[in-house]
């Protein structure tokens, strides 16, 4: 069994690029759409670094790299939610033990959860409507077999199914 394959690593990249993107749209919202030279401490090398590993470790434990993401459901929703609110707090407490909030605004971490929830959600749920729905837009070449079938005793709910 592999460990990381290519869809595996496209999905961390894809990742990465997304927490990046729900931290710096979050800290425009908190403080108006202007980015004054005193936010460049929130942008430190080592600290981002650290809060994008944080976030990787708990999508990991929570199993977000796991199983095929064209078959994702509401537990995998909840997953994403569970990952973020547990990454969040993570976060939370380590700028509270380590940097303190003179500096950082509290509301800013609850802004990025949210953030980070609804593009993550929206990255599966895409992969999902695609693979769902487009697929066979963008591949004619693929054959479609039919079936006929009899269902017996199966009623309203059988014939819906089919």
């Amino acid at each position: 069994m592999k460990v990381f394959n290519r869809n595996r690593i496209l999905l961390i990249l894809t990742d990465i690029v997304i927490i990046c993107l729900a931290f710096y749209i979050s800290v425009l919202v908190r403080f108006d759409f202007s980015f004054h030279s005193s936010l460049y401490q929130i942008f430190h090398y080592e600290a981002f670094f650290l809060f994008i590993l944080t976030k990787l470790f708990f999508f990991n434990f929570f199993h977000l790299y796991r199983g095929m993401w064209r078959y994702a459901s509401l537990w995998d929703i909840l997953n994403i939610f569970k990952a973020n609110i547990f990454s969040s707090v993570h976060v939370f407490i380590f700028i509270f033990g380590f940097i303190g909030f003179s500096n950082f605004s509290k509301s800013l971490i609850i802004i990025d959860f949210m953030m980070c929830t609804v593009f993550i959600c929206t990255s599966r749920l895409g992969i999902r409507l695609f693979f769902s729905y487009y697929f066979d837009i963008f591949n004619p070449n693929r054959k479609i077999i039919k079936k006929n079938i009899l269902c017996i005793g199966a009623g309203y709910t059988g014939q819906n199914i089919l």
